[in-house]
């Protein structure tokens, strides 16, 4: 678990304040008077900071807020999101009132996990979150602490209902894929063993036409050592050589027989790899919850950390995108970067780690402003593109973007069946169709380097040990968004041991139909690794995007621009009242309450 800097920061500096005669010094936690005071205790990420800040009441008004040189509030909380007289508490004695500041929707407070709009009394073991971080919880010294309070569950009280609807969406998602891939999956079963069926019929019927014509020939070859008065040992030597013929033909009908029942197997285990991918499903979206609760208060504290640094157009959104692993569909959490938050059809997409670099880096900018606050020193917000670049992530970048994964199920090829000119859909990280592939799979067997036929072989299970030369084809895209329309790269990782990454060249695109012409021979060794994985697996091939240069000039233009009038317009422009809004004028007036 990831220890809180800022709560180790606030730590230190009540400690100073209180050596440096700020503030009327709290009771330590070592002191224990805190056990017999109504108080505030704090909720940390990191159960080894838990309760190490505790604030006690004084009987009359208890104003809640920043550190303030003029003048520090009675009970002083840092961070981002918290403002002067940021909120108040009244205390008889006996009863503590919790009332929010004027503008509530911006010097947030939350208790139990909703917003607060008007005053409220507080009860024994009530969850308070100040701003985007500070939980503590209110204790009644009469009464015992609930050791399930906790900043799990404080933090999932106040992000619940967001991560439910994010879930619940991308549930439906993946319920959707999952459908979609299970309709193609059938399909192409079906598909595959009709064509087996139709192979392994006709090789009974080869079979038997040359079990036919051998035995004509044994006819005729006893008719002949008849005529001409063979001896026994002849006679005896073609009947042995006839009976083993039959043997043989006996035994290939049996195995061609075994590898129809192996199929069959194979089919009749899909209600239970159904069943498997439902309690995968419900495991992934159980361990998503748990992640999104971890992510979203960062994004909450970072989009505020930014607009209290003067970045006000900066905003941060989470977002649930879908990755494969080991044939699998798993839902993963990205977060967007958008430059500007009126245009937000502009946004750079990183995964979580990335933004966690990202946090704590905002995170020390942040700490340095607030020290600057303290110490009363002037503060000039400056713009420095490739500062805000590295920091804040919010350069345009130039990067690929995803369109959709077309699958192909590799059951064919278990099956040694070629496909030609097919379509397969392009589904992208929302579950939309993007369009189709076309493309193609041809198989030749691979001996003492010459190519042949596999018309003699069954399955896959027939040519263990030996190399199967897979051509694989992508003629092209059908039916892209017109949005696409520039530079286009297909990627995918190809089914062996190795998982060998391969990409098409790029191409310049010009309509929504583009041709690819991608041609690649992948020779693959038929291991029992092979066998076993092939049957079950798919071939997923990405299908990216890129934007020409004039379109990424035009983009970072049309920002800028923006900018540069948002700020001119600024000093002239005057706000009676301030508005939770995405429009960075009026988020200017609204931080200077």
């Amino acid at each position: 678990m990831e220890i809180n800097k800022l709560a180790r920061l606030e730590i230190e500096n009540e400690e100073k304040r209180r050596r440096e005669g700020e503030v009327a010094p709290a009771p330590l936690e070592k002191t224990k008077a805190w056990k017999t005071k109504f108080h505030l205790s704090n909720l940390n990420e990191d159960p080894l900071l838990t309760g190490k800040i505790r604030h006690i009441f004084n009987e009359g008004t208890n104003v809640i807020g920043k550190s303030d040189p003029a003048g520090n509030p009675e009970i002083v909380i840092g961070g981002a999101g918290i403002f002067k007289n940021h909120c108040k508490i009244n205390f008889d004695g006996k009863t503590a009132e919790l009332i929010p500041n004027s503008t509530p929707s911006i010097a947030k407070v939350f208790v139990n996990g909703k917003l607060l709009e008007e005053p409220i009394a507080l009860a024994h073991n009530d969850r308070i979150l100040f701003g985007v971080h500070n939980y503590f919880v209110f204790n009644d010294p009469s009464k015992p602490e609930d050791s399930k309070i906790n900043w799990e569950y404080a933090n999932e009280e106040v992000v619940g209902d967001q991560i439910k609807a994010m879930t619940l969406e991308q549930d439906e998602i993946l319920k959707q894929k999952q459908k979609e891939l299970e309709e193609k999956y059938e399909a192409d079963k079906t598909k595959s063993e009709a064509e087996a069926k139709g192979k392994l019929e006709e090789r009974l019927k080869e079979i038997e036409e040359k079990k036919a014509i051998l035995g004509k020939e044994y006819e005729e070859k006893l008719q002949q050592l008849n005529n001409k008065g063979g001896s026994k040992e002849e006679i005896a030597k073609l009947k042995e050589e006839m009976e083993k013929a039959k043997s043989e033909h006996n035994e290939h009908v049996k195995e061609l027989k075994e590898r129809a029942e192996k199929s069959a197997n194979r089919a009749s285990n899909k209600q239970r790899e159904i069943k498997e991918q439902m309690e995968y499903r419900l495991k992934v979206q159980k361990e998503l919850e748990q992640n999104l609760t971890q992510v979203i208060p960062k994004i909450n504290e970072v989009n505020q950390m930014c607009l209290q640094l003067g970045k006000l157009e900066y905003l941060y959104k989470p977002t649930i995108t879908t990755e494969i692993k080991d044939s699998k569909m798993k839902p993963k959490i990205c977060i967007k970067i958008f430059p500007d938050r009126v245009h937000q059809n502009v946004f750079n997409l990183v995964d979580f780690n990335e933004f966690i670099e990202r946090y704590y880096m905002i995170q020390e900018k942040f700490q340095n402003y607030q020290y600057d606050m303290e110490h009363n020193e002037f503060i000039k917000f400056e713009e420095n593109k490739e500062e805000d670049e590295k920091v804040f992530g919010v350069g345009i970048k130039n990067d690929w973007r995803f369109i959709g994964q077309a699958h192909i199920y590799t059951d064919v090829i278990a099956n040694l069946i070629d496909i030609k000119e097919d379509y397969t859909p392009l589904i992208d990280n929302k579950g939309n169709v993007k369009g189709h592939l076309k493309y193609s799979i041809i198989l030749k067997l691979l001996n003492e380097g010459q190519e042949e036929g596999l018309l003699m072989y069954g399955s896959i299970e027939d040519i263990e040990n030996k190399i199967l030369r897979i051509k694989l084809i992508i003629h092209g895209a059908r039916g892209l968004p017109p949005n696409f329309i520039d530079q286009l790269i297909c990627r995918y990782k190809w089914i062996d041991e190795k998982k060998e990454d391969f990409e098409t060249p790029v191409i310049t695109i010009r309509n929504t139909n583009p041709e690819i012409n991608y041609e690649k021979v992948h020779e693959l060794l038929v291991s029992s690794y092979i066998i076993s994985h092939i049957s079950e697996a798919s071939l997923a091939i990405g299908v990216y995007n890129k934007m020409l240069q004039d379109g990424v000039v035009a983009q970072k233009k049309g920002i800028e621009d923006y900018r540069a009038r948002s700020s001119d317009e600024t000093e002239d422009r005057e706000i009676e009242e301030p508005v939770t809004s995405n429009d960075p004028l009026v988020l200017k007036r609204e931080l200077e309450l």
